[in-house]
């Protein structure tokens, strides 16, 4: 889940009817830990000092009052890409005129994730290639709107709408391919030929002379869900 989504509220729901979630751990959140009972984890005390050869992982609870449990992994960044992530928080915090702090700034040597995956279904060396994942997700949702328009409908049919996502599911997961396959395409005949790739004449795919490859036309929209609705009439759902 990406960090504007942070909510311990909504991730306590989430646990509570069975399901899970990753998020990367956000900078305002007390932490806490269990002793004897529940005292603050001094978090950026610990990464001042921990070594930044390992990763670590911790039962940890979230939230003043949620005291949520989770999984808190931390994973250290590469010098030259914490540096970069630095670059780029003071670049934005100056355009709003402001200046990030010295514990922001000392955190983007870390990542910081956390979740109530149990260890056995998802170790900790996975959580961060899972959580890159949602960024697909959140593209596949920003075609379904974009290009198919499902954030628009002409009816409040619940047949309809069901029959709005299952073809924007299959129209934006075609035009994802699509697209995929005329980078691969296009990358393949850069390597083999030394130059750039002509688009496809045919309508549908035309062979790369030199690779082989079938090179898709493009596609770079989608006609509107209602649209194509009218098109195959389906209007009638």
């Amino acid at each position: 889940m990406d960090l504007g989504f942070w909510n311990l509220a909504l991730f306590s729901a989430i646990k509570r009817i069975g399901s899970y979630f990753i998020s990367r751990l956000h900078g305002q959140t007390n932490v806490y830990i269990k002793e004897k009972k529940l005292v603050k984890f001094d978090l950026d005390k610990f990464l001042a000092k921990a070594p930044r050869d390992r990763f670590f992982e911790f039962q940890v609870y979230l939230g003043v009052e949620e005291k949520l449990p989770v999984r808190l992994i931390i994973l250290p960044v590469p010098k030259q890409a914490a540096d970069e992530r630095r670059r780029k928080l003071k670049e934005d915090y100056q355009k709003k005129g402001k200046t990030p702090s010295q514990k922001t700034l000392n955190r983007l040597d870390w990542n910081l994730f956390v979740t109530n995956v149990d260890p056995t279904i998802l170790p900790n060396s996975t959580i961060p290639i899972v959580y890159k994942i949602r960024w697909q997700v959140e593209l596949t949702f920003k075609l379904a709107k974009s290009d198919a328009q499902l954030d628009h409908t002409l009816s409040s049919k619940p047949n309809r709408v069901i029959g709005s996502l299952a073809m924007s599911i299959a129209i934006t997961s075609n035009l994802k391919i699509n697209r995929a396959m005329r980078k691969s395409a296009r990358t393949t005949k850069l390597v083999k030929s030394g130059s750039s790739p002509r688009s496809a004449r045919s309508p549908l795919a035309t062979p790369n002379k030199r690779s082989g490859v079938l090179i898709p036309a493009p596609c770079n929209r989608v006609k509107p869900i209602h649209n194509l609705f009218r098109t195959f009439g389906m209007m009638s759902l």
